[in-house]
């Protein structure tokens, strides 16, 4: 991490003084005092008015663990080779001469990395693309972070920030699923016309709510009315005499095995799950209602004061 310059005034009286006491240095006195040397990273730098303190402390704690992943490997690499392990202190040096080696490298060819850094998908870039952005060009970095929460804000508002907790699995990953998504979305959106990220908020637990409501619906159904899948019974034979043959090597000791759901138990909890997705659904359109409420008495309290202190303004 490139240290800052800071250069502080002094003036008036002070300066005057400054040339009494020490006359063998009166030429090469200025207004301006040597520049002091912060680290952005401390309170310091804050104090001293450097914006973007919180990025910079983020970047030092990313290089921190990558040199820290180095220092642990470099110790593995002497652990195979038959070599005593680094001492504490050597360690240390070591580290924060890592520390300072990875804050300070720049690449051999910067400007073909920052445009392939500025090519990547904005959810693929790391700690690491923004910190090799900030040792070419501190405003750089800082722009490219920025442009990471502007559009991070418009994932959260057009939906999609909500609509991957669906798509954990691979084959979850479908444009058509994630229309369905935005669909109820848009529907309670056009009926609510939320103001605010609060509103927001509320509208995407709700669509989500929604959602796994169907999901479970549709799984109580196949329960419900489809044929469960059974055990052979080669299978449970089988089963059963491995059971008494590792008797004395399973798991840990016990005098019970944990059973399987059974086929009422799987309909009772897929019901169970769908209940609870509607009181969801429900707990979420109430706190809206309320929020709308509290601003729409907010609203008329203060129009009736403005109203007050209109007609007082009228009578005198």
């Amino acid at each position: 991490m490139s240290k800052t310059e800071l250069k502080v005034v002094e003036g008036g009286k002070q300066a005057e003084a400054l040339i009494e006491e020490s006359p063998e240095h009166a030429e090469e006195f200025t207004e301006q005092l040597p520049p002091l040397h912060v680290d952005p990273t401390s309170f310091d730098a804050r104090i001293a008015g450097i914006e973007n303190c919180s990025v910079a402390r983020e970047l030092a704690k990313h290089w921190a663990v990558v040199t820290a992943f180095e220092i642990e490997q470099e110790g593995a690499r002497r652990k195979a080779q038959g070599q005593p392990p680094i001492p504490p202190d050597e360690e240390d040096k070591r580290f924060r001469e890592l520390w300072l080696e990875n804050c300070t490298r720049r690449h051999p060819n910067p400007d073909e990395l920052v445009q392939f850094i500025k090519r990547k998908a904005s959810r693929f870039i790391t700690w690491g693309d923004v910190g090799t952005m900030w040792k070419e060009s501190p405003a750089e970095g800082i722009e490219l972070w920025r442009a990471l929460r502007l559009e991070a804000r418009d994932e959260f508002f057009s939906g999609h920030y909500g609509a991957r907790v669906f798509e954990v699995m691979s084959y979850q990953h479908e444009a058509w699923r994630r229309a369905q998504y935005l669909a109820v979305r848009d529907g309670l959106i056009e009926e609510w016309k939320p103001r605010g990220a609060s509103e927001m908020s509320l509208i995407d637990q709700m669509t989500q709510s929604y959602v796994m409501q169907l999901e479970w619906t549709e799984k109580a159904m196949m329960r419900f009315q489809g044929e469960p899948r059974m055990e052979s019974w080669e299978f449970q034979n089988w089963k059963s005499q491995r059971r008494v043959e590792d008797k004395y090597n399973q798991w840990g000791p016990g005098s019970w095995d944990i059973p399987y759901q059974r086929e009422a138990e799987a309909v009772e909890q897929a019901f169970r799950m769908v209940d609870l997705c509607q009181k969801t659904f429900q707990r979420a359109l109430r706190q809206l209602a309320n929020v709308r409420l509290v601003r729409a008495k907010t609203a008329r309290i203060k129009r009736r004061e403005r109203a007050k202190t209109i007609k007082a303004i009228r009578v005198a």
